[in-house]
This record gives C-alpha cells, sequence and structure tokens, in this order.
C-alpha cells in the first residue's frame, strides 16, 4: 500500500469518526432539549428545562436592565402591630433582600382608629427599610373629620414624613395620600370629594416639610381600577400628583383558580384605560404605580390556592408578566404582604420563602439576573415538579412567545403558557 492510499484510508476513518460523533451528539441533544407536549409529539425548540429557583441569568435577548423599572419587584408591610416580622427580626430583613424586594410600602398606624404605633416603631421599621437598599413608599392618613379617620392627621403626617427624610436623607420617597378611601366600608369618597379633600391637605403639608424635594406624592389610592376617578383627579389636584397609584385583585373565594389566572388580562385593560383616560385630560406623562396585588383581597388562610404551588406560581409569574410588559410602562408596584399574613406572604415564620416568594425571585432574576445567598434556595423537590421555567431559546413554531419568553409546563391546564417578562 502507498503512501497516498494511505492517506486516503486515514482521511476517510477521520470523517467517518466526525459523522459518528455528530450523530451520537445529536442523538442526546434530542434526548435532552426535546419537549414532549401533552399530545406525545416532541420538539427540540426549548433550551434543557431549568427550575425557576435555578435560573440566575437574563438572556440577551431580554431588555437590558433599566428598560423595565425593578420597582416592580416591590411588597407591603404588615405592621398589624409591633410585633412586625420584618421589623424586627434581622434575618427577615435578609430573606426578603435575598428575593430581591426593592420597593416597600409602608403603612404607619399612630392614633388610627383601634391603633396607635408609637413614633419610635416606625422609625424603626424605616431604618429596616433603608437597610436592605430598597425604595421606600410611606401612606399617610387623609387629613379629613371622620370617626374612621386619624383625629391628628396633618400633624402626625407631617411627624412621620419628616422622621422618613431624617432616616432615607435623600429622595425619592414614594408617598401614598390615603389608603382605599373610595372604599364604601372606610371614608367612602367620590373623585370630587377625594380631590377636594387633596387641595386642601397637601400644600399645608408639604410646608411643613424639612425636606419637601425628597418626596413624591401620588394618589388616589383607589381599591381597584377607576379610570374615571383617576383622571377626574389628575385632572383637578392641585398640585399635580407625582403618580398616580390603584390595586389589583383577580378573584374572590368563589372563582376558580383557572378564573383567577384568566383575570389577570384584565390589568391589560385597566391600565390601557387609565391611560387613555389620562390623554384624554392632558395627563397623560403622570406614571403609574398598583401598590398593592396579589390574587383575592379576601382570601382565607389555606384556602387551597395560596398553598398550592401548582396555582400561586404559575399565577404570580403570570402577574409579573402583566407588571414588567414595557407597554404598561408601570413604574412602580407592590405585592401583598411581605410577613405576619397566613393568607400570602413572601417568607413564613422561619423566614423561608413561600411558593409565591419563590416565583417573585425567578421572576426577578429572569429580568435583571444575579442570585442570592443566605436565604435557603427555591428548589424543593414539589416546587420544580409544580412548575418549571423552559429558557426559550427558539419559538419559531409558536408566534405567541419570542426569545424574550418563558415557557410554563403546567400539567393540570394541559397546555405550555408563554408569558413575556
Amino acid at each position: 500500500m502507498n503512501n497516498t492510499q494511505k492517506y486516503t484510508i486515514a482521511i476517510f476513518r477521520f470523517l467517518l469518526l466526525v459523522l459518528i460523533l455528530g450523530l451520537t451528539t445529536d442523538s442526546l441533544m434530542s434526548h435532552q432539549t426535546g419537549y414532549r407536549d401533552p399530545n406525545g409529539s416532541t420538539s427540540g425548540l426549548l433550551a434543557t428545562p431549568t427550575p425557576a429557583s435555578l435560573l440566575l441569568n437574563p438572556p440577551t435577548q431580554h431588555p437590558a436592565p433599566g428598560s423595565v423599572s425593578p420597582l416592580i419587584f416591590g411588597t407591603n408591610l404588615a405592621m398589624y402591630d409591633t410585633n412586625d416580622q420584618f421589623v424586627n427580626n434581622y434575618a427577615a430583613q435578609q430573606a426578603l433582600k435575598d428575593l430581591h424586594v426593592r420597593f416597600i410600602r409602608m403603612p404607619f398606624r399612630t392614633n388610627s382608629p383601634g391603633k396607635n404605633i408609637a413614633e419610635s416603631y416606625n422609625i424603626k421599621a424605616m431604618q429596616a427599610i433603608k437597610s436592605i437598599g430598597a425604595v421606600p413608599e410611606i401612606i399617610i392618613h387623609t387629613v379629613i373629620n371622620s370617626p374612621l379617620a386619624d383625629p391628628t392627621a396633618l400633624s402626625d403626617d407631617i411627624i412621620v414624613l419628616n422622621d422618613m427624610a431624617n432616616v432615607f436623607n435623600t429622595g425619592p420617597i414614594y408617598v401614598d395620600y390615603g389608603n382605599e378611601d373610595d372604599n364604601g366600608s372606610t371614608l367612602g369618597l367620590n373623585q370630587y370629594e377625594y380631590t377636594d379633600n387633596w387641595n386642601n391637605a397637601i400644600n399645608r403639608i408639604e410646608s411643613k416639610l424639612q425636606h419637601p424635594s425628597f418626596f413624591k406624592f401620588g394618589g388616589p389610592v383607589n381599591e381597584d381600577s377607576k379610570p374615571a376617578y383617576l383622571a377626574y383627579f389628575a385632572a383637578h389636584a392641585h398640585p399635580t400628583p407625582d403618580f398616580v397609584v390603584w390595586h389589583e385583585y383577580t378573584c374572590l373565594e368563589n372563582n376558580t383558580a383557572d378564573e383567577c389566572l384568566a383575570n389577570i388580562q384584565k390589568w391589560n385593560t385597566d391600565i390601557a384605560k387609565t391611560r387613555q383616560d389620562l390623554n384624554s385630560v392632558g395627563k397623560q406623562h403622570i406614571p403609574f404605580i398598583i401598590d398593592e396585588w396579589n390574587y383575592d383581597p379576601l382570601a382565607q388562610p389555606h384556602d387551597g390556592r395560596y398553598d398550592n404551588p401548582n396555582f400561586i406560581e404559575l399565577w404570580t409569574i403570570e402577574a409579573f408578566n402583566v407588571l414588567t410588559d414595557k407597554k404598561n410602562n408601570i413604574l412602580a408596584s407592590a405585592h401583598y404582604v411581605a410577613t405576619d399574613n397566613e393568607k400570602y406572604r413572601l417568607i413564613d415564620g422561619n423566614n423561608n420563602p413561600t411558593y409565591q416568594g419563590c416565583a417573585f425571585k425567578a421572576a426577578y432574576e429572569s429580568i435583571f439576573g444575579g442570585s442570592s445567598s443566605g436565604t435557603p434556595p427555591c428548589s424543593s423537590a414539589h416546587y420544580d415538579s409544580a412548575l418549571t421555567l423552559y429558557h426559550a431559546s427558539s419559538f419559531s413554531a409558536s408566534p405567541r412567545c419570542s426569545f424574550s419568553a418563558f415557557c410554563v409546563e403546567k400539567s393540570t391546564l394541559r397546555r405550555r403558557r408563554c408569558t413575556t417578562i
């Protein structure tokens, strides 16, 4: 056998080896990345499934950080009394920091009907918020003569806002003027009454602040979406609010889990209608905050929904899908509630993430990346089996999805859900 023949045989063997390796690799990759739908067909469109808890880096096709406001990842403090888990417990503070809570809405209950929490405890809460690097929002009391209101609201508001300025030393500090004053079981104010009250109170409050430039005031803090109410307020408020704000929920006790999920899409309609009504009065530039949201405002403890990962994890991802949608242009939002509530909370009494806390964390990291240490990982067997987010490498076969998407395989729904968070 001459040298030419030996060289030809060597080349042939090399090409054969490459072909064999290529076929083997294709087989392995097909096995690893194939997605089997409920009907049994297999597609290689998706990358290897990655548990939500382990998804630490956003794909390069996601919007750059800053195009979606990180303040959307906020929560409310309970502060029902002076035993608040977040305020009193360093481990709880670190747990919320590890979930990437970036915005915290704080009530104060000094001279509130039935409660009277001392100023020193309010300051302790402010210091806890500052310690985790969150942007603060404070609910101040409506200045009104009513048995359902703080009788010394004006002075109490001035004190708490000056305390906020002294703790944070800078702005922005967001301020809700009142809380669900449109609710018939509280003050029951219509848009004319609330706006008149704002016009009589805000300038008086601001004139007594040591650092008024730190603060951004917003209203009307409606219990749900009321675009016409909000537009009237924006058009006739003096001063013009720095933001407009309302609350969103999706269902009540008699609704099914699927109805609770489907109704999240109503938030898109609420946001669009509010923007349309603001535009009609020339106030389209005012930012939006939705600073209380969850699935059921009247949920009962252990109602079979919140403590069911098959429901609450998917519901939370779908909620963030709406809140972070760039066309909705939401400035900030606050989940209800961080701690001390058996109905819904981000961490339990042992400072471990709840199912909703894990979904909160996963949604943040899917957009902004990063990971955290200290909090036990959100990767228990029942969590990962209940909800798995699939990082989408290609969705050419599904026009509803794009590169900046996740597909959620939900066995109980028997279909893929694609969310563009």
